[in-house]
């Protein structure tokens, strides 16, 4: 194994125990949670509550989703323009056969 490997596994142990040990901790832990949209329309998720852990898994599922979704918008402009730009290269590049051949590339041969 390489030490970028060995490193690597090590940082993925540290973070799968503190996480592994953050959820068993906070499992029990339950959470009255009203979202209020307006002073009178709310939105509760029950009188006995949520455990803190399912509200902090989707808060991180919600924020991978909304970086996910802007990084998809990006990354497909970034590919229109790849395949714009690379039919501008085509097209110099055919301009620039044309002028080299004197403009005679279309009649076959010298004149």
């Amino acid at each position: 194994m390489t030490p970028k490997r060995i490193l690597s596994l090590v940082l993925f142990l540290i973070v799968a125990g503190v996480s592994g040990l953050f959820v068993w901790q906070n499992l029990p832990t339950r959470v009255n949670a009203v979202f209020k949209i307006t002073p009178d329309l709310a939105w509760d998720l029950g009188a006995s509550g949520q455990p803190l852990v399912v509200l902090l898994g989707i808060a991180l599922a919600a924020g991978f989703g909304v970086t996910f979704l802007l990084m998809f918008g990006r990354m497909s402009g970034a590919g229109r323009e790849a395949r714009r730009l690379r039919r501008q290269v085509e097209s110099l590049k055919d301009e620039l056969e044309f002028a080299r051949d004197g403009g005679n590339s279309m009649s076959g041969g010298p004149v």
